[in-house]
């Protein structure tokens, strides 16, 4: 008998497609259910080694939690992931925010071309400001897991920095005159804005 085709892989056939995609449902909703008291949270990512993810995005994980219909699941957003698949991940916060799933955090970056783990705020440091940004905007309390794999660093080393260099981010952000920078944002006046983030983010 031949062997069920993996979840990652390439396809451009509907019937194919649909076929994979009750799969997903069917085990995914298995695992969800198993113990609910350890809430179950896909990861999407655009691609592995070999092929294309088929939860490549943030909104395709969303419609997957929505088939399956656990209230306890939810999506993992890791930032490099989101970098990786052409994605804004502050932009993805306030989705997955305002929608009725939970959501977790992994930290890291990239060139925005493969999963290199590089640390964070180290390629798209602006991007990583306004993702952590919107993550207070919206409260989120919960952890910001280092998903970072070092191959050529010391690993305590950069665990440490990427925990050093949010951490320092996070108070910078909180000590900001939030109400006079959303003010700035909902004008979309963009030199004014500019402004203020040399100012009193960039400290130029």
């Amino acid at each position: 008998m031949d062997a069920p085709p993996p979840l990652v892989f390439f396809t451009h056939h509907s019937e194919l497609n649909g076929q994979a995609w009750k799969r997903l449902v069917e085990t995914l909703g298995a695992a969800g259910d198993h113990r609910r008291e350890i809430p179950l949270f896909i990861e999407y990512k655009p691609s592995e080694t070999r092929g294309r993810c088929f939860v490549d995005t943030a909104a395709k994980a969303l419609l997957l939690l929505n088939d399956i219909g656990i209230a306890e699941m939810g999506v993992t957003l890791d930032f490099g992931h989101s970098m990786y698949g052409n994605e804004n991940p502050a932009e993805v916060v306030s989705l997955l925010a305002e929608s009725r799933f939970r959501y977790y955090i992994h930290i890291n970056d990239n060139n925005a071309r493969w999963d290199w783990d590089y640390m964070v705020g180290t390629h798209h440091f602006l991007d990583y400001v306004k993702f952590l940004f919107y993550l207070q905007e919206y409260g989120y309390k919960d952890y910001l897991t280092s998903d970072t794999s070092p191959t050529r660093w010391d690993i305590r080393g950069t665990f440490a920095m990427n925990s050093r260099m949010t951490g320092k981010i996070w108070r910078l952000l909180r000590g900001l005159n939030r109400r006079r920078f959303r003010a700035l944002i909902e004008r979309n006046d963009y030199l004014k804005t500019w402004q203020f983030i040399e100012s009193e983010i960039l400290s130029l």
